[in-house]
């Protein structure tokens, strides 16, 4: 058994119990700095919101500022962009439509709570989530549609299949919805929170999302029966799998990434130093994703690491490639262009603020317990240390984590 780090010593895993003691609260109490989230990358331009309260557009070449936007609050999601319009949401409670070339506000529509998950454009609406706890569909002029309430808070990016509209909530449940009115058709529950920053994947009838019971479901968006459910980690997951070549690709909170085949059933595994969220880019035959642990990874597709580049933050955004540069945004408040030949920097881009914006710890929702027969002096001893949950840059890079599947292992 793989020993675990915490506040200066070492435990094995099968002496330690995580439990979740309360609703994750992170997404909400981030305070300003310049650190980036997430960005996107389209026809030769960067865009993307910061902490600092700005978006930005950034030229992919030369790493210049084309323009910029202030809002009121932090900026925690991607942008959806369609035919020259950009919209995003912010924490000051409002999703906002930009012009694509200039950055000047065409409007906004105000919301109960922050807004931070990726909207969706679709036919003349526009789809989106708030932290009222509800669903909104409005026109492309900022005009509401209908709203529907859902149980709890949403951090969930809208996807959308047919006539049907999925939304992960606070709450525990996947929903279904009906695209036309928000009408409910079905929900699916788990065991915590169910968050995602990306579209959910739906391939072959199935949708594929996780919740923070730490488990990757696989359900049928026809009536909402499970298929299957794997046990992935600790502290928690979120998202949904990319799918490659008929292989499901998969990053979680414990720093774990994934191969695992359609059924669930894991092919190889490979351990960062810290959370691993959204979207995993293949290029080239290559795996590329990045990590809380301040690290881009580049793996081969057996899951051996070829090169990694490292920042001097959280890097919790989705890589994006554009000839030969690498794009990601880091939590040390610099979007970077890295060669994917060289491994090197070819470019940052500084936003507004050197600081760093302060965020809870990673892992605040879970607490440990050390599980050992002993007697009472042995009990009083280990109540001597302060025992919490490493930050995502104290983990070790190369420890392998086994943790309890539904599903066994196909690799030895």
């Amino acid at each position: 058994m793989e020993p675990l780090g915490f506040s200066g010593f070492e435990m094995e895993l099968e002496d330690v119990n995580l439990s979740k003691v309360k609703k994750w609260t992170r997404m909400w109490t981030i305070g300003l700095g310049g650190s980036i989230a997430q960005s996107r990358l389209e026809n030769g331009v960067l865009y993307f919101g910061c902490m600092d309260t700005r978006i930005y557009a950034v030229d992919a070449k030369t790493g210049k500022k084309i323009w910029e936007f202030k809002t009121d609050g932090v900026i925690m999601g991607f942008p959806e962009i369609h035919e020259g319009t950009l919209y995003i949401g912010s924490h000051d409670g409002n999703l906002y439509a930009l012009d694509i070339k200039t950055g000047k506000q065409l409007w906004r529509f105000q919301t109960g709570g922050a807004v931070t998950a990726l909207p969706c454009y679709e036919n003349g609406r526009i789809y989106f989530m708030s932290e009222d706890r509800n669903v909104y569909c409005i026109d492309d002029n900022g005009k509401e549609i209908w709203r529907h309430a859902l149980g709890d808070k949403i951090v969930s990016a809208v996807t959308i299949h047919e006539d049907k509209l999925f939304a992960g909530c606070f709450d525990g449940f996947l929903y279904c919805l009906k695209k036309g009115d928000g009408q409910e058709i079905w929900r699916f529950g788990t065991g915590a929170e169910v968050h995602n920053d990306v579209r959910f994947l739906i391939h072959e009838g199935i949708i594929y999302f996780g919740s923070f019971d730490s488990t990757l479901y696989a359900v049928r968006i026809d009536g909402g029966k499970e298929i299957w459910r794997l046990k992935t980690g600790h502290f928690g997951c979120g998202s949904s799998p990319t799918l490659y070549d008929g292989k499901l690709i998969y990053g979680v909170r414990d720093g774990t990434l994934f191969m695992l085949t359609l059924e669930g059933k894991e092919t190889w595994r490979f351990q960062s130093g810290g959370i691993i969220e959204g979207v995993h880019m293949v290029h080239d035959g290559r795996i590329y994703f990045s990590s809380g642990d301040g690290n881009m990874y580049c793996l081969d597709m057996g899951g051996k690491e070829l090169w990694r580049f490292r920042t001097e933050g959280a890097v919790y955004d989705m890589p994006k490639i554009r000839k030969n540069l690498l794009y990601v945004g880091s939590w040390d408040c610099h979007l970077y262009a890295i060669d994917i030949n060289t491994h090197e920097e070819a470019w940052r881009f500084n936003t507004s603020s050197n600081q760093p914006a302060w965020v809870e710890p990673p892992h605040d929702t879970f607490e440990m317990s050390i599980n050992r027969e002993g007697s009472d002096d042995e009990v009083q001893e280990e109540d001597k240390y302060d025992v919490n949950v490493s930050n995502d840059q104290s983990f070790d890079s190369e420890y392998s984590v086994k943790s309890e599947y539904v599903t066994k292992s196909e690799y030895a």
